[in-house]
């Protein structure tokens, strides 16, 4: 009995300490996957947002809108109207045109303009897939980090941020006309949440 439960603890520790992917028969293949939410120039996208972070809820609007292939520009505001945070997103990092004080802190910022970044990236280069039925999944690595993307019957439904355990979720739901109606971020090392519904 006692050799049984070490050889459990072995087996679950090894098991647990295993770098996570999603599956493991990938087939390698140079690809650009488009992701083709937010590319519309001509529109504004307006969510209602909720940000849960450390016990605390924030709620308002964002407004998200192209500025180009590469840029957008996302605004936070209360439901009055109140401008909360204005960042412009590019490959390069983002432009802070205003953030209140309470979030006007480096480590914010850069946190909330690599999840608007990730959400946003239009077009990622992979290097393997793999593909079962309707459903496809990509690596991909883009600022030496490494994403997983889960598309079902052509669609895009998650974006996972990896580094040897899952660190973010990006879950995109009811789909329509190449816009998320909602969309769910979740970070898994930080006690942060942001969620979207389409207005």
């Amino acid at each position: 009995m006692i050799r049984f439960l070490i050889y459990s603890l072995c087996l679950v520790s090894f098991f647990s300490c295993k770098s996570y992917q999603p599956v493991a028969d990938f087939k390698a293949k140079r690809q650009v996957i488009e992701n083709t939410y937010f590319a519309d120039l001509e529109q504004e996208y307006i969510y209602a947002v909720t940000i849960s972070a450390f016990k605390n809820n924030v709620s308002g609007l964002l407004v998200i809108k192209a500025i180009d292939n590469t840029k957008h520009r996302i605004l936070l505001a209360t439901e009055f109207g109140n401008t909360l945070l204005d960042l412009t997103i590019t490959p390069n990092g983002y432009i802070k045109n205003y953030a209140m004080a309470d979030l006007d802190r480096k480590i914010i910022l850069n946190v909330l303009a690599n999840d608007f970044f990730v959400l946003l990236n239009k077009k990622w280069e992979s290097d393997a897939f793999y593909s079962i039925k309707d459903k496809s999944i990509y690596k991909v690595k883009i600022k030496n980090k490494k994403y997983f993307l889960s598309y079902s019957k052509g669609i895009l439904n998650t974006i996972e941020y990896v580094n040897r355990k899952k660190k973010l979720e990006i879950h995109f739901e009811n789909v329509f006309q190449d816009s998320a109606q909602q969309i769910k971020l979740k970070h898994y090392n930080l006690d942060l949440s942001i969620d979207l519904v389409r207005i």
